[in-house]
C-alpha cells in the first residue's frame, strides 16, 4: 500500500497481485500521451495491443495521442484502467472510482469491474455502482467490520433490521412496570417513531438531491470538455466556477446524508 498500517499486521497472499486506482491518478505522468502512458507499464506491449485496450475503454483516434494532462477526468480514469489491465492484477482496490466522472466514463468503469475476473475492493458513495458491482458490503463501525452479503438494497434492509432489533429492549432488571412507566415508554416510543419517519423522509430527499447534483456535475464536465476542445477559455473558466460550486454543494449533501443515516442507525 501507499500508506503504512497504523496498527496490526498486513499480510498478502503469495499469488496476490494488487492494482490500485486512486481518485487523483497521481501515477499518471501528464506530459505523456495516453498511448505512451499505457506502453510505459510494459515495454513488451505492442502498439496494436495498447490501442486495442484503450479502444475497449472508448479511447481511440486522436485521443490516444493527446497528453494525459489535456484529457478530461473521465478519460484519465480510463487511461489508469488501461494501465491496470496490462499489469495482470487479480485484486483491484479503488478509491471513489466514479467520483466526478461523466456518465460514459462511469458506465465504462462499471462494465470493466463487472467483467473483472478477480477481487474488487472499492470505497464509493455511488449507490448505483455499489448495487451493480458489489457482492458484499463491509460495514466499518466502532472498530469492527461486519460483512453484509449483497448490494445496496440488501445493506439498507440489514440496517433496518438491526435498528428495529435495537429498539426492542426488555426491562433490564426484569421488574414489572408501573402504569406510569408503561405510558412514559409508549410516549417515548411514539416520539422516536415520529423522529425516525422524519429522518427517513429527509434521507430520501437527500438521495434525490444527490442524484440531481451528480447529474448536474456530469453535464458540467461534458460542457467543460467541449468548451476546452473548442478553445473557449472564458467559457471553460466560467463553467469551472459553476462546477466547483456544485461540487461543494454535493459534498455538503453527502455529509448530511451520512449524518442522517448515522442517526437512523442509533
Amino acid at each position: 500500500g501507499e500508506l503504512a498500517a497504523l496498527s496490526g499486521q498486513v499480510r498478502h497472499g503469495a499469488n496476490v497481485k494488487f492494482g490500485y486506482l486512486s481518485q487523483t491518478h497521481t501515477e499518471l505522468r501528464p506530459e505523456l500521451s495516453a498511448l505512451d502512458s499505457v506502453l510505459e507499464v510494459d515495454r513488451k506491449c505492442t502498439l496494436e495491443r495498447a490501442r486495442t485496450i484503450l479502444g475497449g475503454l472508448l479511447l481511440s483516434g486522436d485521443n490516444v495521442v493527446k497528453k494525459v494532462g489535456d484529457l478530461s477526468g473521465g478519460e484519465r480514469s480510463r487511461v489508469a484502467l488501461a494501465r491496470l489491465q496490462l499489469r495482470a492484477t487479480n485484486v483491484l482496490m479503488l478509491d471513489e472510482p466514479t467520483n466526478h466522472l461523466d456518465i460514459p466514463s462511469t458506465e465504462i468503469i462499471q462494465d470493466v469491474l463487472q467483467r473483472f475476473d478477480g477481487t474488487v475492493i472499492f470505497v464509493s458513495h455511488d449507490r448505483y455502482l455499489v448495487d451493480a458491482v458489489a457482492s458484499q458490503i463491509w460495514v466499518v463501525d466502532a472498530g469492527t467490520v461486519t460483512c453484509v452479503p449483497g448490494g445496496w438494497e440488501e445493506y439498507l434492509e440489514w440496517r433496518q433490521r438491526r435498528r428495529e432489533a435495537e429498539q426492542v429492549r426488555p426491562n433490564a432488571e426484569g421488574k414489572p412496570q408501573s402504569k406510569e412507566d408503561r405510558k412514559a415508554e409508549l410516549r417515548e416510543a411514539k416520539r422516536q417513531a415520529n423522529q425516525t419517519q422524519r429522518l427517513k423522509r429527509r434521507h430520501e430527499q437527500l438521495e434525490t438531491q444527490i442524484d440531481a447534483a451528480e447529474k448536474a456535475l456530469a453535464e458540467l464536465n461534458r460542457r467543460i470538455t467541449e468548451a476546452g476542445q473548442a478553445g473557449q477559455l472564458g467559457k471553460v473558466e466560467q463553467l469551472g466556477r459553476e462546477y466547483q460550486t456544485k461540487d461543494a454543494e454535493l459534498k455538503t449533501l453527502w455529509k448530511e446524508w451520512e449524518e442522517v443515516g448515522t442517526r437512523l442507525e442509533e
